[in-house]
């Protein structure tokens, strides 16, 4: 895999190490290509999105996540 995600592996980690389940990780990234959006959904991603990130594609994987509603 050309993208390495130690933070996100760490982070993913640790909070579920200090008993906070279910935290969202929306990965941002310049990076397109196939193996590094399945590379980051394999390391515990939940959204991925490519820079430029344009504010309403942001916040439709906030909602698909859950984390807000269109009326927040």
């Amino acid at each position: 895999m050309g993208n390495k995600l130690p933070i996100l592996r760490t982070d993913a980690h640790f909070f579920s190490g200090i008993g906070i389940n279910g935290v969202k990780i929306i990965m941002t990234t310049a990076k397109s290509q196939s193996e590094d959006i399945f590379g980051s959904f394999n390391d515990g991603c939940e959204a991925y999105l490519v820079k430029p990130v344009r504010k309403d594609d942001l916040f439709a994987e906030i909602n698909k996540l859950g984390l807000m509603t269109k009326s927040s």
